[in-house]
C-alpha cells in the first residue's frame, strides 16, 4: 500500500494536530490544577507528539531516517519508535488512575 493512500493521508497529519491540542491542554491544566495526573497525561501527549512528528516525517520522506542517521541505525530507530508508544501508554494508565482516584475522592460523601 502507498504511502500516500487516502486513509494514511488524513490519519498522520491528524495524529499530529490531535497531538498538539492533547499537549496544550494538558499542559493548561497542568498548570492551573498542579496535580500529578495531570502532569503525566502533559508528559504522556509530549510522547505521542514526538511519535507523531516521526510519522509525519517519514510520511513526507520516508528516506529521511536513513539520510539523517544512515543505514545502520534502521533498527535501534524502529526499536525506539515501537517502544515509545507502550511507554506513553503506561504513563497515560497511570494517569488516569491517579484522575479516577481524585474524582472518587470529589464525588465520596462526607464523613459525618
Amino acid at each position: 500500500m502507498s504511502s500516500r493512500d487516502p486513509a494514511t493521508s488524513i490519519s498522520v497529519p491528524s495524529y499530529f494536530v490531535f497531538s498538539i491540542y492533547g499537549v496544550m491542554l494538558w499542559a493548561y491544566a497542568a498548570s492551573i490544577s498542579h496535580k500529578r495526573f495531570a502532569w503525566l497525561f502533559l508528559v504522556s501527549w509530549i510522547i505521542g507528539l514526538l511519535v507523531s512528528v516521526a510519522n509525519l516525517l517519514l510520511y513526507i520522506d520516508p528516506r529521511i531516517a536513513e539520510r539523517v542517521f544512515g543505514s545502520g541505525a534502521s533498527p535501534l530507530l524502529y526499536y525506539s519508535f515501537i517502544c515509545a508508544q507502550p511507554i506513553e501508554t503506561v504513563i497515560a494508565l497511570i494517569g488516569s488512575t491517579l484522575l479516577v482516584c481524585w474524582i472518587r475522592d470529589l464525588l465520596r460523601p462526607p464523613k459525618p
